[in-house]
């Protein structure tokens, strides 16, 4: 089978390998492996995205740096679903060290200024994946691949509660990607 644009089969191997665990009731064990889900996940695909674009390897580095923001985003961002249908998608070790247990976190006994740690070094680490893709020198063709990760600023704010995450509306999401794109500032 040969695939269009050159692009690799173990990306798309990866990226499905990675998504295996959306069927496994399993939390992350830890941030590190949090990152490495977002990474392998939508990091790959904008890693073919850029690709296809005509970017080459050339902006694998910072497709897997949006790709880690975008994904701890959208974990942050379905927390309250996740845990609604018994499912911890935040790191299991860092809710272990406030003396919690996942089975704490679904049954609604913790508000979100008991996991505030939980949710504030996730946050940070968005900041920080955000901070280097930004800093990232990257062919200009892949800007509108890595345009999403904007996205995730939304959910690494001081103010959002994973608990209660407020809605963004397409058009709001639409903006921020164009203005990302527009501006290099992702």
């Amino acid at each position: 089978l040969e695939l269009p644009h050159d692009l690799p089969r173990a990306l798309f191997d990866e990226l499905i390998d990675a998504h295996s665990q959306d069927c496994d009731a399993t939390p992350f064990p830890s941030l590190a492996r949090m990152k490495d889900y977002g990474a392998a996940t939508a990091g790959n695909l904008m890693k073919l995205g850029t690709r296809v674009l005509g970017a080459g390897s050339g902006a694998d580095a910072a497709a897997a740096l949006a790709g880690t923001a975008y994904g701890l985003g959208r974990q942050l961002h379905e927390f309250a679903h996740w845990a609604s249908h018994r499912r911890l998608r935040v790191p299991l070790d860092l809710v272990e060290a406030l003396g919690l247990r996942d089975e704490d976190v679904y049954s609604g006994a913790v508000d979100a200024e008991r996991l505030r740690p939980v949710f504030d070094a996730i946050k940070r680490e968005i900041g920080a994946q955000l901070a280097a893709l930004n800093a990232s020198r990257l062919p200009n063709s892949a800007a509108p691949v890595l345009a999403i990760a904007s996205c995730a600023r939304h959910a690494g704010r001081d103010g959002f509660n994973p608990l209660d995450p407020a809605a963004v509306s397409p058009a709001a999401r639409i903006f921020r990607c164009t203005v990302a794109n527009l501006l290099w500032r992702f």
